[in-house]
């Protein structure tokens, strides 16, 4: 375990990651192909067990795993460090569904944006520390200028410099307020192992991760996954799942996380129309499915239904939990008053 709280600037070591020409090549040429590998929909069984279908031509195996999260203050949202909990208890049910063998090859490092007072980071570190020390080998926590693009930056590099990092290691880039089912780490790990596709998004909007068809699709492909099947998606973010050495090919694209539309047009431009990957349905949603209908009406164009889960009772039924955690880092509350449709 290694706790590290640093101001900019942060000391890397002089290790600065990068691969050829010839490797980027071989990233692209596997995104084009995928549709065209061996990815049938075989049957599933149910395990009557614990209710989930699986294939006996599956053989599960050990990834080396790196979480990586950015949280900053919400000063205009007075719910939004419930939510932050509420993200980050559920990122630790995560995992907790884990086996101890992937456990043990799994980091997580946390970014915390020094414009949280003294007093919240502390609390705030400690409950990281009590939710992820337990359920991975190292949990980094690490202060960070308050600032979109600097700290995304600063964490791209911290991904470059960092010798715990191999070109086959999954990353998982993530936001404080992403609202994961406790299987999402799971099933996602499975799938990178099943299927190697180039990037996973788990928090699409709701008209994404879905059977129909929409006007940026052009076409799209399905496969079979663990529990679920999986649908190529259009995304409007660079925060995906994808292994070290995608992540490189793709740098130059996604060093800019605020052009969204451009960024998944040169992705597919450059990988073909199957680089990105959603769950059916997603295994999670962002900020605005929880927050958004308190300022809209019923006849307003967004359709709430749309959404296959309850996620506000989900993300209140998460604070109500985290709550009974020694190292709650807020005042209590009662959870019912918190992300109001």
């Amino acid at each position: 375990m290694l706790i590290t709280k640093p101001m900019i600037p942060f000391t890397f070591q002089n290790r600065l990651k990068s691969i050829s020409d010839l490797v980027k090549q071989d990233v692209y040429n596997n995104c084009k192909s995928f549709s065209q590998k061996s990815h049938s929909l075989e049957p599933l069984q149910l395990n009557n067990h614990n209710n989930q279908f699986f294939s006996h031509n599956r053989t599960i195996t050990l990834e080396n795993i790196y979480l990586l999260l950015r949280y900053s203050p919400r000063v205009d949202d007075e719910s939004g460090l419930y939510l932050q909990i509420a993200t980050s208890y559920l990122l630790s049910q995560n995992l907790q569904q884990l086996s101890i063998q992937q456990q043990s090859r799994t980091r997580i490092a946390i970014f915390l944006s020094e414009n949280y007072t003294n007093l919240t980071y502390t609390r705030l570190e400690q409950w990281f520390k009590s939710i992820y020390e337990p359920y991975t080998s190292v949990t980094h926590i690490i202060r960070i200028k308050n600032d979109n693009q600097a700290s995304w930056e600063f964490m791209i590099n911290y991904i470059k410099y960092n010798e715990e990092i191999q070109l086959d290691t999954i990353l998982f880039l993530l936001e404080d307020d992403y609202i994961f089912e406790v299987d999402m780490l799971s099933d996602t790990i499975e799938f990178f192992f099943s299927h190697n596709p180039c990037f996973v998004q788990q928090t699409d909007n709701s008209d994404r991760c879905t059977l129909h068809m929409n006007e940026n699709d052009g076409g799209f492909t399905i496969v079979n996954g663990k529990t679920r099947l999986w649908r190529s998606i259009f995304s409007t973010t660079v925060t995906y799942a994808c292994r070290l050495k995608t992540f490189l090919a793709f740098e130059d694209i996604l060093i800019y996380p605020e052009n969204g539309f451009e960024s998944h047009r040169k992705i597919r431009d450059r990988a073909g129309d199957v680089a990105i990957f959603c769950a059916i349905p997603s295994y999670g949603t962002r900020l605005e499915a929880l927050l958004l209908p308190n300022e809209i009406n019923s006849t307003a164009e967004i359709d709430n239904s749309a959404y296959y889960k309850d996620w506000w009772s989900f993300a209140r039924h998460a604070v109500s939990e985290a709550q009974k955690q020694e190292t709650f880092p807020a005042p209590k509350v009662n959870e019912q008053n918190l992300f109001i449709k």
